[in-house]
């Protein structure tokens, strides 16, 4: 920690994770506990924007989201500045996990429906096969021209 944490309950959640034993374990369910609850606020907060399909992963997402999130915040414990309280800090994380993944899922759930009539509004910038055809043979009398005439 760069700067001195200022309030008691920041150091207190420092303190038991960065310990040993019971203490730790408690600490850490109690941090993922918060988590889930936060990413579920974000999902709620987001739910709109969901395709109905979607909802129903929408605890599943929740859940990774705060596990992931927990496991980043435990890895990144001694980048904590105090600069925010503990928990406002932690939080970071998994709104941003849990925004991520909730948009991934709503892309992932997307149904792309093409109706086939769509192929004949589409316009085709290729010539047709005989059109192409001409084309060669055009070109290719105009090379056998133009050798000839280089040769004369």
């Amino acid at each position: 920690m760069t700067t001195q944490v200022v309030d008691r309950e920041s150091a207190e959640w420092l303190r038991h994770l960065q310990g040993n034993g019971e203490a730790r374990e408690q600490a850490i369910a109690r941090l993922h506990a918060l988590l889930l609850r936060a990413a579920r606020g974000e999902a709620s907060r987001r739910r709109a924007t969901l395709p109905r399909r979607a909802m129903e992963d929408v605890d599943d997402l929740c859940v990774q989201a705060a596990s992931d999130a927990l496991m980043a915040v435990l890895a990144k414990l001694a980048t904590y500045r105090g600069a925010a309280r503990f928990t406002t800090w932690a939080c970071k994380f998994v709104i941003l996990e849990t925004s991520s993944r909730l948009r991934r899922h709503m892309w992932a759930q997307r149904k792309l429906e093409l109706d086939d009539r769509i192929w004949n509004r589409l316009p085709d910038a290729a010539p047709p096969v005989l059109q192409r055809l001409e084309d060669d043979q055009l070109v290719a009398l105009v090379r056998l021209c133009r050798a000839r005439a280089v040769i004369q």
